[in-house]
């Protein structure tokens, strides 16, 4: 079967989660929060969306072969050439002065940010690259292989200091736990937390029912996944399910937390959704993209900034701004 790559993570093509009736919807007089800024520059369709930590740049994965930099006020981002297939996923580094990208090349590059030059590219994964994410301290990077496996490298160096195999096929994503742990979730919906250097994880739970796309992590550092079966799940420090429901019609394909807590998801419905995780209810939804949203980010000044299949990266205005992370009296209305 013909593999595709949506959201930066791959997924057998015509394998989509069917409609679900239970996605716990918004009360139609709910207004929706208008795009305050579309932002061009890519010749295909946009994988993943990131900003930078503390600062006024975003960075693009693309089905283009293209990395996107630029400032979020610019009318266009700058590609950045160096791979030379689909780039799947980018991550800054924390001090904000790197950022990383993977791709259908089987590698990982390490950019300067202010030179927009590429310092060095890691070797290792013998398929795609699927993901990427720096540990808190900026020294290593994990990588995430439609190989099977989620590798460690030294930034400083580029030089590979593990490897994880992952069992259940292709692994769609891969971050550092605050503990400097490796979480990895893949193909078979399980999330798996790993020492570095162990071949058995520490723990490990079956929470979609099946491709496990996105892992991000609340203030405290618990997980939170998003997958094909359109579901997000909450998880604690066991890996244990805290919360589950039905957030997206079709694939959700990724996620992340706003500083108040509330929860950003975006998918295959061409939308982008916010949720408050403790009723577990969505408060506001953004409609403006005319296909699959692939990828999302929470910028410094807290507003969302959205990309996908159609190319644009629109940028919110504050949803629901002033009501820091209540969930909307009218989108908790009885159902």
């Amino acid at each position: 079967m013909t593999r595709g790559i949506f959201g930066a993570v791959l997924v057998a093509a015509g394998c989509s989660a069917a409609a679900n009736e239970n996605v716990k919807a918004l009360s139609a007089d709910v207004n929706q929060t208008v795009v305050d800024k579309t932002i061009d520059g890519h010749r295909d369709g946009v994988f993943a969306v990131k900003a930078q930590p503390g600062g006024d740049l975003i960075a693009t994965a693309s089905r283009d072969k293209t990395v996107g930099l630029g400032r979020v006020g610019d009318r266009a981002l700058k590609r950045l050439e160096g791979h030379t297939d689909q780039v799947f996923r980018v991550a800054f580094h924390p001090k904000g002065t790197m950022l990383a990208s993977g791709g259908a090349d089987n590698i990982a590059i390490l950019w300067d940010v202010q030179s927009k030059k590429n310092m060095r590219t890691l070797k290792g994964h013998t398929n795609w690259v699927c993901d990427l994410c720096f540990d808190e301290p900026g020294e290593r990077l994990v990588t995430a292989g439609a190989d099977g496996t989620a590798r460690i490298w030294n930034v400083a160096d580029g030089k590979e200091l593990a490897s994880i195999k992952v069992p259940g096929g292709e692994v769609w994503t891969a971050v550092f736990a605050r503990n400097g742990d490796v979480l990895t979730g893949g193909k078979d919906g399980t999330l798996r937390r790993w020492a570095i250097g162990q071949v058995q994880p520490k723990a490990s739970e079956k929470g979609h029912a099946s491709d496990l796309y996105t892992i991000a992590l609340t203030k405290e550092g618990l997980p939170a996944t998003v997958g094909a079966d359109g579901k997000v799940v909450l998880w604690d420090e066991q890996l244990k399910v805290r919360a589950s429901w039905q957030a997206h019609q079709g694939q959700a394909y990724s996620l992340a937390f706003l500083p108040d807590g509330r929860l950003a998801t975006c998918g295959e419905d061409k939308t982008v959704r916010l949720w408050d995780t403790g009723s577990q209810r969505e408060v506001w939804r953004g409609t403006v993209h005319k296909n699959a949203v692939y990828g999302l980010t929470v910028l410094a000044d807290g507003r969302v900034a959205s990309a996908g299949q159609d190319r644009v990266i629109n940028i919110w205005a504050n949803p629901l701004e002033g009501i820091a992370g209540q969930a909307n009296r009218q989108a908790l209305k009885a159902q």
